[in-house]
């Protein structure tokens, strides 16, 4: 009887544990997920100010064709 009670006890124990491990696991993956989301943010809001300013300098320059006569 005693042999029956200490395997059921393991079992509970080895669910619980796997339980928890599984639960870590997950939020690993979401705290992973939402640094990885917060880089591709920073990474666009990098690119939008490098296209504004290619804007910005191409603007100028068809300016300066413009007045030049090549356009």
């Amino acid at each position: 009887m005693k042999l029956v009670l200490k395997s059921k006890k393991r079992g509970k124990f080895i669910l619980k544990l796997f339980i928890l491990s599984f639960i870590l696991y997950v939020i690993f993956l979401i705290v992973n997920q939402n640094i990885n989301i917060q880089r591709k943010k920073n990474k666009i809001v990098s690119l939008n100010e490098k296209l504004s300013l290619q804007n910005i300098e191409n603007e100028e320059l068809s300016k300066e064709l413009e007045s030049e006569g090549f356009i």
